[in-house]
């Protein structure tokens, strides 16, 4: 009896989790970061210029390294860090388009890449490491449409350390 009473509390004060409409409208975006250099910390920058990683996809190239300020306007979407004491060869990411961005049905995101803050300045300390590409061309960003309810699980943005794409920044 008494455990009958436990679960009909328990049940009557459930919230049911995470309601799956909640995300109707918006964009999920996941894959992985494949280091093409694998595994290893000899493959990895050292720990003193690896503050912050992360995916983060524009809806216009980025001309800027202040990344906070462009996210702050609205004009990017981001992973959480993707910084991994392991060292490990391929690392998951993932990051949300909201519905309240994606206008007019959908969003160009121009341009996709995996950011390393390098420096103390969360400001301006940034630099592309990987690069959502074309096939052909390492170094050609691949512009994805984001739509409601579009769900990728198959991205996947090479990096390699020691060649890094052409910065997009006006210095």
């Amino acid at each position: 009896m008494a455990v009958a009473v436990v679960c009909a509390c328990t049940f009557t004060q459930c919230t049911g989790g995470i309601d799956p409409a909640d995300y109707a409208g918006s964009a999920i975006i996941k894959g992985k970061v494949r280091y093409v250099r694998g595994s290893g910390s000899q493959n990895f920058p050292s720990k003193d210029s690896l503050f912050d990683l992360r995916v983060v996809a524009f809806k216009m190239i980025p001309r800027d390294t202040n990344l906070v300020q462009t996210l702050a306007n609205g004009e990017a979407f981001f992973s959480a860090s993707l910084v991994d004491s392991t060292f490990s060869a391929e690392i998951p990411f993932s990051f949300e388009v909201p519905q309240s961005q994606i206008a007019d049905s959908s969003v160009m995101l121009q341009y996709i890449a995996v950011g390393q803050q390098y420096g103390a300045n969360v400001f301006s300390d940034w630099r592309v490491v990987g690069l959502f590409s074309m096939g052909d061309s390492l170094f050609t960003p691949k512009p994805l449409r984001a739509t409601p309810g579009l769900y990728i699980d198959t991205m996947t943005i090479n990096v390699d350390f020691l060649k890094i794409p052409p910065q997009p920044f006006i210095r």
